[in-house]
């Protein structure tokens, strides 16, 4: 597990990597300092595959805050590039911090 934590919603959250099972795309969660899920950082969207050190991070909804807590911070740097899947648009973040996401299948 990731070791990389930061203050969220006044909760000691921690960030853990994992990958989608179905394109390898490297995922991001957000779990209590007990473990407990919070959110997913990350979106899947197929057909794309973030270039390697980068995430698709969805920023939208129920997730802008968090978001927005992370963008450009000593964990993730926002590319300014974006990636459309139908009505959807994900950030495309670059990867700063020490997370281990395992793997590729």
């Amino acid at each position: 597990m990731s070791a990389v934590k930061f203050q969220f919603l006044g909760e000691t959250c921690r960030l853990i990597g994992s990958r989608y099972i179905d394109n390898d795309a490297p995922a991001v969660r957000v779990v209590s300092e007990m473990g407990e899920p919070m959110a997913s950082l990350t979106v899947n969207m197929p057909p794309h595959i973030p270039s390697e050190g980068e995430i698709f991070v969805k920023a939208w909804s129920e997730n802008e805050r968090l978001a927005d807590t992370l963008r450009d911070t000593v964990f993730f740097e926002d590319t300014g590039r974006r990636v459309s899947n139908g009505y959807i648009e994900a950030e495309v973040w670059r990867v700063k911090a020490d997370i281990d996401f395992g793997p590729k299948h």
